[in-house]
């Protein structure tokens, strides 16, 4: 919009050649100059290309949307303008094309964006009002054409409208290219990805209390294991499918949202069903059992088997698994360790992830993101074995001689399933470049994390460190490692 000022000005140069000062000057002060902007910054800028979403949360945006308003209105001020309307923004969450994106099979309104529609809103009205106090011989206006559209949508037969949920000609490419997006994201595993399927069960393995999600939105503890979202959240809303991804076991859990994912990972699961059986949590296989259900009630609400079918297919499956077999399992208890290598433990941990796999695909899933653990001896909990010095090596060891093995397995299934597509993770490296160097990345420290038993009162800035807690890095790490993962995944699955 800097460029339409810039216009602008030249257009005032023109006709003050024309027709003199003193007229231009009374032509702008009495000609209405009206302002529409906001939204194409939350529909494309914010909620479509993800790249804001992930660096501010929604109230900070829209301040310094209403803020960005204030000043071109300032400058058109200087310019000589004095009767100024301000259109705020239609509910952009009911447009066609973001009905397409976010509203499922029903095509629903995007309940977040209208949120961020009317949260800019009110932050653009009062900041309007505030500013025209300030502005002599101003007239100000702030035009609402939110109600507006709103009215006619909710009584769109009174106004002789027929459809209102898509444009007379769809809503262009996006509609073309549904077919080529991504259907859902289902992830399973861990608690890289649990958002809260362990909330109701009789285990100490859940994180629905504060301070966990202290940086969710409302500030709410929905057993995700982290300050705010976890990557399941990240990568469906950085793939354009949704900002969260619930909890199959929520009992919140809206048959509406099924048909774009849900998440089936437990924390503190595995591999090997011993990993979930002592700490009481679901084990990979109870997961599939979940996706069997799950597919029970997405028929149930699609109605239509094919087209259930092509949305499973279509689905990314995001798996993190592993991580706890390895941590807890093996290094942490004897049970393992002392019976096997390893060498021998981790080939027996890709035997279950194979079996994991074939479950799945055989019913139905085709697209898959198969996670590596992370470095697992630079855990907050590992290092505390230090005294914080150094990473544990041969907890690394071993999480490198099992991502070397799932990787071969992933490359594996590539070749022997054609219908499938299957691509490899690589969170070990990923992280550990922003653990070796957290200052490069914005973060003051990777050792001690945010939230620790040792400490029962959390850090001030959870963004300052990459672990939230023992065990899981903060939202802000993930989201540096996030843009990899949406590259790896868009460009081997889609």
């Amino acid at each position: 919009m800097l460029d339409q000022l810039t216009y602008f000005q030249r257009h005032i140069s023109r006709v003050k050649r024309l027709i003199g000062q003193d007229k231009t000057d009374q032509l702008l002060a009495k000609g209405l100059s009206v302002v529409v902007a906001g939204s194409n910054d939350l529909a494309i800028t914010y909620y479509g290309q993800g790249a804001q979403l992930l660096k501010d949360d929604i109230h900070y945006f829209t301040s310094k949307m209403a803020n960005s308003a204030a000043s071109f209105v300032m400058q058109l001020y200087e310019y000589g303008a004095r009767q100024i309307a301000v259109l705020g923004t239609p509910p952009l969450g009911c447009v066609p094309i973001l009905r397409t994106l976010k509203g499922g099979l029903r095509r629903e309104c995007a309940q977040d964006i209208n949120y961020a529609s009317q949260l800019f809103n009110v932050k653009l009205s009062i900041t309007l009002d505030q500013l025209a106090k300030n502005l002599p011989n101003s007239n100000l206006i702030y035009i609402d054409i939110y109600s507006a559209f709103s009215h006619i949508l909710e009584n769109s037969a009174d106004y002789g409208f027929e459809e209102i949920k898509k444009g007379c000609c769809g809503t262009g490419f996006v509609e073309a290219a549904q077919t080529g997006r991504f259907s859902a994201v289902l992830a399973f595993g861990d608690s890289i990805l649990d958002t809260g399927n362990n909330n109701l069960l009789m285990t100490v393995s859940r994180g629905n209390f504060l301070p966990y999600g202290r940086d969710f939105p409302h500030r709410i503890p929905t057993g995700r294991f982290g300050n705010g979202r976890v990557l399941s959240d990240l990568v469906a809303g950085g793939l354009g499918v949704k900002d969260l991804l619930p909890a199959f076991r929520s009992p919140f859990l809206k048959s509406s949202e099924l048909a774009t994912g849900v998440c089936f990972a437990s924390g503190g699961s595995g591999l090997d069903k011993f990993t979930a059986s002592i700490q009481g949590v679901i084990w990979v296989q109870d997961q599939v059992n979940d996706f069997q259900r799950y597919i029970e009630k997405l028929n149930q609400e699609v109605g239509d088997p094919a087209k259930v079918k092509e949305i499973i297919a279509n689905a990314v499956i995001l798996v993190s698994a592993g991580n706890n077999d390895l941590a807890i399992t093996y290094f942490s208890t004897p049970k393992r360790q002392t019976r096997y290598t390893v060498q021998a433990y981790t080939d027996m941990l890709i035997g279950w992830k194979t079996t994991f796999m074939n479950s799945l695909y055989d019913l139905g899933a085709r697209k898959f993101a198969i996670l590596g653990t992370l470095p697992l001896g630079c855990l907050p909990g590992a290092r505390q074995i230090t005294g914080n010095l150094i990473c544990l090596p041969n907890v690394n060891y071993g999480a490198r001689v099992y991502n070397e093995k799932v990787a071969n397995l992933v490359n594996q299934y590539s070749q022997r399933l054609p219908n499938g597509k299957f691509v490899y993770i690589d969170m070990y490296n990923s992280l550990l470049e922003v653990i070796n160097n957290p200052s490069q990345y914005g973060f003051t420290t990777a050792k001690p994390c945010c939230c620790s038993v040792m400490t029962p009162i959390p850090c001030l800035r959870s963004g300052s460190h990459v672990f939230w807690d023992f065990a899981h890095p903060s939202e802000k790490a993930y989201k540096t490692v996030l843009p990899k993962i949406l590259s790896t995944i868009q460009s081997n699955l889609a």
